[in-house]
């Protein structure tokens, strides 16, 4: 499973009651939940998760920042709670890791 917008893992852990034997990619583009990431891979050894926003092609994203739950990412820059991310794609996240597909 990927997990876009993964935020601080809660949605994959609900997932993971369901489907406990799969692999877990979490993609979450703020630094705000880390630790909590840093914690669930810890806990969860089926897990991996990417610091960034996912996107049609790698490099640099504007991204609101300002709620920790949402975000929305743009090329171009937002007026308030403008942070700059690193973009990955889910094919580079899922090559690099060596995971299998379905």
């Amino acid at each position: 499973i990927v997990d876009i917008g993964a935020s601080d893992g809660h949605w994959a852990e609900m997932a993971m009651e369901f489907f406990p034997q799969i692999n877990y990619l979490l993609i979450e583009a703020q630094t705000v939940h880390q630790n909590k990431l840093d914690a669930f891979v810890i806990d969860h050894p089926n897990a991996q998760y990417c610091l960034a926003a996912a996107g049609d092609k790698a490099g640099r994203i504007f991204f609101d920042a300002g709620n920790p739950f949402g975000g929305q990412a743009s090329y171009e820059p937002y007026a308030q709670n403008n942070i700059e991310v690193e973009v990955t794609t889910v094919n580079t996240q899922v090559a690099q890791r060596g995971l299998s597909g379905p």
